[in-house]
């Protein structure tokens, strides 16, 4: 007997986008998280960097999509999700960001967003960096930080308000297929669940449950520290986002309550499992603020953790029915990108069970990995 229409693996900000969207378009759904809180892993310990300025493909169009829909998710309700600030791309090499500018305006970000600032005006903006090597910025306005809890909460809310039911501590072993369709998913415990279509949307895990259901795709889980550092109020409140766009010395920080938080975008490969923190990455991010922001580079860490992002090959999402089984969906391969992307995605991904379609053309199907 089918116990609901759809099953979603995966209660992140990816898995929570879709069942809401589902539930709200009149299906029956069932999402399952393996942890015993809904947005544990890559969801809840990221940057809560809101960043529409990427020129990847398709990322301005995801980007802006995604804040015109939590701006109207979450105005009745009166969430503030986004604090607004700037964002500041800095280089030591000003053709870099011009360059990037023209990719940004070419990708459909509007150019009167962009700005571009001088040595002595970027130092004027951002003291902090003062003594390091950048020599100027390209100004971003409109991006900012997300209030993370409240947008899964009420994603969460809005979802079971709907009729979806959502579980935690509900760790599905497998997807039950015949060879041609899926029909069920099995938890650890032994239940199952029948359902006529399955959504992968489970972050750093998602490889290995389509690897055993028959339909492996390339995404791999990549590790990143995050650090908070100890810094004066007043000095730390005076800051946008900075985020270097030099490849070697690529890194980011932002404001955070009682310091500033910054990462040294360090990538490694990591299984998919509770990621470790490592020492090299302390290393590797005092030596970038040394030459960004050297003030930064002096003071105190005060926490760090790990999170695991997931990428596909060519670095672009991957959303949307596979081929090779029927009603099997994936929205997975975000790469930190689930908070400025996720909800927009989750209709890429799902529409074609609503009978619509949004999904690029199929630019983010699972199908272009396929070979």
């Amino acid at each position: 007997m089918k116990v609901s229409d759809v099953s979603i693996i995966g209660g992140g900000i990816a898995g929570l986008s879709c069942a809401c969207y589902l539930a709200r378009g009149g299906l029956r759904v069932a999402l399952f998280e393996q942890e015993a809180l809904l947005g544990a892993h890559a969801s809840g310990r990221n940057a809560a960097i809101f960043r529409s300025a990427d020129s990847t493909p398709f990322g301005v169009a995801l980007a802006e999509s995604n804040r015109a829909s939590l701006d109207a998710l979450c105005f009745d309700a009166q969430i503030p999700w986004l604090q607004h600030t700037e964002t500041f791309f800095v280089s030591h090499d000003p053709s870099l960001l011009i360059a990037e500018q023209g990719r940004l305006v070419a990708a459909g970000f509007a150019a009167k967003r962009l700005s571009f600032l001088a040595e002595r005006e970027l130092l004027g903006a951002v003291p902090l960096l003062a003594g390091g090597l950048a020599r100027a910025a390209l100004r971003v306005d409109g991006d900012g930080v997300m209030d993370i809890h409240g947008v899964l909460t009420h994603l969460a809310e809005q979802a079971r308000r709907a009729g979806a039911v959502i579980s935690v501590g509900a760790k599905v072993a497998q997807i039950k297929h015949d060879g041609k369709r899926v029909h069920a998913v099995r938890l650890a415990d032994g239940q199952t669940h029948f359902c006529d279509a399955v959504v992968i949307a489970a972050g750093a895990w998602s490889a290995a449950l389509g690897s055993a259901a028959g339909a492996p795709l390339p995404l791999v889980p990549m590790r990143r520290h995050l650090f908070q550092l100890e810094l004066d109020f007043s000095m730390a409140r005076r800051s946008p986002i900075v985020w270097s766009l030099d490849r070697e010395e690529e890194c980011y920080f932002r404001p955070e309550s009682g310091g500033v938080l910054c990462s040294p975008c360090d990538e490694d490969p990591h299984p998919a499992q509770e990621p470790r923190e490592s020492e090299e990455a302390a290393e590797l991010l005092a030596q970038k603020l040394a030459r960004l922001a050297p003030r930064l580079a002096e003071q105190r860490v005060k926490r760090r953790w790990a999170c695991l992002r997931t990428f596909a090959p060519d670095r672009v999402p991957v959303a949307g029915p596979d081929p090779r089984l029927r009603g099997l969906y994936w929205l997975a391969g975000l790469g930190g990108h689930g908070m400025s992307f996720g909800f927009a995605a989750a209709p890429a991904a799902t529409g074609a069970l609503l009978r619509r379609d949004y999904n690029f053309g199929g630019a983010l199907s699972p199908a272009r990995l396929l070979g």
